[in-house]
């Protein structure tokens, strides 16, 4: 009777939902299953790669930070690496796996310490592309106690284009956190006793986490979105100033300790990352997002169909939007006003739509830059908007089904719905009607069917229709983007990399020796990053000015070097002095010579290339015996005097 009980209790439990939902990323994990394109390094062997395509757009994941986790794992996952001139601190931007006190605010780094690298990468992958899920059902779930709505309106944001497109942890994971924070908050301010205290701390955590994660045109958003969804409840929820301020106490003082103990420990990497020429100099103005570009959605399953493609001239990731739900229900009218109903749900419902009407403008129109500073939307570019635009109009749509569920006098009039319906209609068609793949029109016919289509499914939200409407519109929105990542198991394409086993037998009796990547082959890059020895080229987190100095002592080119980027090297023989070339904004080449240059200045002992080089700086070392490998050089070093 008791077992019996508890099933029933459970069946019915918003918590069943997203523990089912961790089980199967735990399933997933286990099996070493991910989305990663890392079967892009593979040049004698794919068969890792399960269903799908890889996509070579996603490089920040195959070419970069894949290889650095398989690094951290070789190495024991430090908290600092030699890599990309000068030595980093692991644990900011890239977010990688450390073992350092700072690991508290990155749970998602945790299985990495407890199970084998492979099967961590699949945990954290999973839990970044269905974060974005549990993220939207638990703080929808805790304002409607719908377990339907929550859920649906959790499916339209994870299977966005625009969180499958950015397949990195701070894509999920900022949704994810953020959701837990409003999540636990608002469930602190309805429990009485000790336990409320203790959700307030949760959610300090998770603030902590949240902040963590360091990609500001994603935090600052999504801070304003969930936090004015907590701030709108607590009118109803708080009793007297005694009791918001004990519930503020402990959700702050958990907040502030832990990212205490992350400040002492990554502080000079923050101040360098602040002070740097990029991103931390950068500001951004009001209007520098696409329209055509934000309300692409409906038409990714174009985009998915090539390995690689260009929307509207741009790549695939930069093209990614998703469902805009805000939008038309805005249009209906009526939810802006309804800060000071009575209704929870109301009241979310109008701080929801009112942030995306602001977040919109900043995208959008050219608002003066005081205005954006208000909000610290200078660090937010208009087209990074898309994530919270989506993770808003997911919110927006299942907060307005719910709504009409609980009050059916609060239905809007039929005009009303048709405004919003047709409003969806005009962006959605001007979209289709600008929209290029690779330069191409897309069939026509099937633009305007899949335009035709997602309007019903609006229209079909607009009135209040939970399965047909929100439904609806997630499974328009998953047969775009399913295929936007392949099925890969494990992390074979790199582990097992022939060229890997060629540096690790050079490496044999010289394991402190500077290794370094010549030419742009970004796979020879990330294969060396990913045998743990000491690197020079690979991503550079921030500028380590002393070892900058070495090769720039009068730090004359420090506009380029001072920045976030990927860093590489190139021999030219015509120089004698090494140069400096900024490819774009997070990519900087190294020209130098071959001899008395870069590689003997930054104290490099060996490199890798793809080709045969004749020079007297050279000794060669190893060379190609079989497929995959590269020519391996020991660096001749200057001579004294």
């Amino acid at each position: 009777m008791q077992l019996r009980d508890a099933r029933s209790r459970l069946s019915r439990s918003l918590f069943t939902i997203p523990l089912i939902t961790l089980l199967i990323i735990l399933i997933l994990g286990m099996l070493k299953v991910s989305g990663s394109s890392i079967a892009l390094h593979s040049e004698t062997d794919s068969s890792a790669e399960l269903v799908g395509q890889p996509r070579p757009v996603r490089s920040d994941e195959w070419i970069t930070r894949t290889p650095l986790v398989v690094r951290q794992a070789a190495l024991d996952f430090p908290a600092d690496t030699d890599l990309g001139v000068g030595t980093h601190d692991t644990g900011v931007l890239s977010d990688l796996p450390a073992k350092s006190p700072a690991a508290l605010v990155k749970p998602h780094s945790w299985p990495y310490f407890v199970v084998d690298v492979e099967r961590a990468f699949a945990i954290e992958w999973w839990l970044s592309i269905l974060g974005p899920f549990i993220g939207v059902y638990s703080v929808l779930a805790v304002i409607t106690r719908s377990r339907l709505i929550s859920s649906l309106a959790g499916l339209l944001a994870t299977a966005a284009p625009a969180m499958l497109w950015w397949t990195i942890p701070a894509t999920g994971l900022s949704v994810l956190y953020g959701g837990m924070i409003a999540t636990f908050l608002i469930a602190a301010c309805r429990r009485q006793g000790w336990r409320r205290y203790v959700r307030a701390g949760i959610a300090g955590w998770f603030a902590a986490a949240f902040a963590a994660l360091l990609y500001l045109p994603w935090l600052v958003p999504l801070a304003i979105l969930f936090g004015t969804l907590v701030l709108v409840m607590l009118p109803a929820e708080v009793k007297g100033w005694r009791q918001l301020v004990v519930l503020a106490g402990a959700f702050g003082g958990v907040f502030a300790v832990l990212m205490a103990i992350y400040y002492r420990q990554h502080h000079i990497a923050l101040q360098a990352i602040s002070n740097s020429v990029y991103p931390g100099n950068r500001v951004t103005v009001g209007g520098e997002a696409r329209p055509s570009v934000m309300f692409d959605a409906p038409y990714d399953v174009f985009a998915t169909a090539p390995k690689l493609a260009t929307l509207f001239g741009t790549n695939t990731s930069e093209a990614a939007s998703g469902l805009m739900l805000w939008l038309p229900i805005v249009m209906v009218g009526g939810t802006i006003t309804g800060y000071r109903s009575t209704s929870s749900t109301q009241r979310a419902l109008a701080v929801v739509s009112l942030v995306s009407v602001v977040f919109a403008a900043w995208a959008f129109l050219p608002v003066p830059t005081k205005l954006g500073e208000l909000l610290g939307l200078t660090s937010v570019q208009g087209s990074r908007l898309a994530l919270p635009l989506t993770v808003a109009g997911a919110l927006a749509g299942g907060l307005f089904v719910h709504r009409m569920r609980e009050d059916g006098a609060v239905r809007p009039a039929t005009g009303r719905i048709v405004l919003g319906t047709l409003t969806f209609a005009a962006v959605t068609a001007r979209a289709g009607q600008l929209i290029t793949i690779n330069g191409a029109d897309p069939s026509r016919r099937s633009v305007l069917v899949l335009m035709i289509l997602f309007t019903l499914a609006v229209l079909a939200v607009l009135k209040g229709k939970a399965l047909v409407g929100l439904g609806g519109t997630c499974a328009l929105v998953l047969f775009g983007s399913v295929r936007i990542n392949p099925i890969q198991i494990g992390l074979g394409p790199i582990t097992k990399d022939p060229l890997l086993a060629q540096i690790d037998s050079a490496r044999v009796g010289h394991e402190t020796a500077r290794w370094a990547s010549l030419g742009r082959d970004f796979h020879e890059n990330s294969i060396l990053v990913a045998s743990g020895a000491p690197i020079t080229t690979g991503v550079s987190w921030y500028a380590d000015k002393g070892t900058w100095d070495k090769i720039d002592p009068a730090e004359s080119s420090r506009q380029i070097w001072d920045r976030f980027a990927l860093v590489l090297i190139e021999l030219d023989g015509t120089i004698t002095n090494t140069t400096f070339e900024l490819v774009q904004d997070d990519y900087i080449v190294l020209h130098t010579p071959p001899c008395a240059g870069a590689l003997q200045d930054l104290d490099v002992g060996y490199v890798v290339v793809g080709e045969e080089i004749d020079s007297s700086c050279l000794l060669l070392v190893s060379k190609p015996t079989s497929a995959g490998q590269r020519w391996i050089y020991q660096v001749v070093p200057p001579i004294d005097g």
